[in-house]
């Protein structure tokens, strides 16, 4: 087993979180896709392009999709710089425009109508990075 699968994170039944393909696909034992390109002919950039890069794909659509989702739900770091500053205002993130409808203007219908504005648009923008690495993936 190469040196590199004792850094890699393991789930609680105990198999790696990095497939064994993706583990040895750089090592010369292995006999694997990366071992065919090679043979082929094709360079580092064109091996890692077109055979490691396709083995990565569903891991770095899931960042993204956490990352979209984790921006667009932001409140918290805003919020605590907002009480220690005076350059960010009260309804700097669309999370905090909500809170400061409900709470301090007490217009609970605005703030319900802004909350699904946001959802719907976390929702669309979910289903387009989801879409879109789907049919990167396959193609």
């Amino acid at each position: 087993m190469p040196a590199a699968s004792r850094h890699t994170p393991t789930h609680p039944s105990g198999s790696a979180g990095v497939s064994e393909e993706a583990l040895r696909s750089g090592t010369e034992e292995h006999r694997g896709p990366a071992r065919g390109a090679k043979i082929d002919g094709a360079g580092g950039i064109r091996t890692a392009l077109t055979i490691k890069l396709p083995m990565i794909r569903p891991a770095i659509a899931l960042s993204v999709l956490f990352t979209v989702i984790g921006s667009v739900q932001l409140f918290t770091e805003p919020k605590v710089i907002y009480s220690a500053s005076s350059s960010i205002g009260s309804s700097w993130t669309p999370n905090m425009y909500v809170q400061t409808a409900a709470f301090t203007h007490n217009d609970f219908g605005l703030a319900a109508a802004a909350s699904l504005l946001i959802a719907l648009f976390a929702a669309v923008l979910s289903f387009l990075v989801t879409r879109f690495s789907r049919s990167r993936s396959q193609a």
